[in-house]
């Protein structure tokens, strides 16, 4: 079932000054962490630009209960170096296309940043249509579950989200990361507007790693190609979200 847990709406080029509090400082996110209003520019923190070293467009597809196919779309994926520091960041983005149907996302989580620090961040410049209401990294430190309000989350044909991502300490990285998609299609472009089939899909990501003394270079330090999109189970990750969830609405009124 999908579940509503604030009504913030995020349809549009302007989203509430509320929800994108622009912060400069890092906001670290440990293991067991949650934050929100974690909306900020690259003019305010320039460190999480820099040099793109790996970029790809993922596809990935949603299927039903009954395994059946009903949506596919793309998440633009980027490895990008701060120059000042050495450290990467790796950007997601949910992309729709002009024949497809109206996008809700429930929530997208992210792996594998186990033992590296995480700064999470939505570039509130890049412009798009939703974005992550908030973010948990779970218990073992492995996932970033970026949540999303399903009740106004909306992607137009040919629209996007904004761009959403993940700083981290790492100075090398590969491609052999995963993330799990929670999903839907709507009937319409408005807050609460009736979710139609609601899905998941697991895609291949780039992820951090420690690199080795014999390689200084580090795996994946020059853009390599991700291969397709394969169904990781991440068990762990989707029962963390569930349970964070149903913490959060047990707290209080929605």
């Amino acid at each position: 079932m999908l579940s509503n847990l604030k009504l913030y709406p995020v349809l549009g080029a302007v989203l509430p000054t509320f929800f994108f509090t622009s912060r400069v400082a890092a906001e670290i996110l440990p293991p067991d962490g949650i934050v929100d209003n974690f909306g900020t520019t690259l003019q305010q923190a320039p460190g999480l630009g820099g040099t793109v070293e790996a970029n790809q467009t993922i596809p990935f597809s949603l299927t039903d209960d009954q395994g059946k196919t009903f949506y596919t779309g793309q998440v633009l994926h980027e490895v990008v170096r701060d120059p000042s520091t050495n450290t990467l960041s790796f950007y997601y983005r949910f992309q729709n296309t002009p024949a497809n149907a109206i996008l809700g996302i429930e929530d997208f989580t992210a792996a594998d940043f186990t033992g590296f620090s995480t700064d999470v961040n939505i570039l509130t410049d890049s412009g798009g249509q939703t974005a992550p209401i908030d973010a948990i990294r779970t218990n073992d430190g492995a996932g970033i579950i970026f949540d999303f309000d399903s009740d106004s989350s909306r992607i137009t044909p040919s629209g996007e989200s904004f761009t959403f991502l993940v700083k981290t300490n790492a100075t090398h990285f590969d491609n052999n990361g995963s993330a799990a998609i929670s999903a839907f299609t709507a009937s319409n472009v408005n807050d609460g507007s009736t979710p139609l089939t609601d899905g998941n899909a697991n895609i291949t990501t780039f992820r951090p790693t420690s690199g080795s003394p014999g390689n200084p270079n580090g795996p994946g330090s020059v853009a390599v190609p991700l291969p397709p999109s394969v169904w990781l189970a991440i068990p762990t990750m989707i029962l963390a979200a569930i349970y964070s969830k149903r913490e959060r609405k047990g707290a209080g009124p929605n």
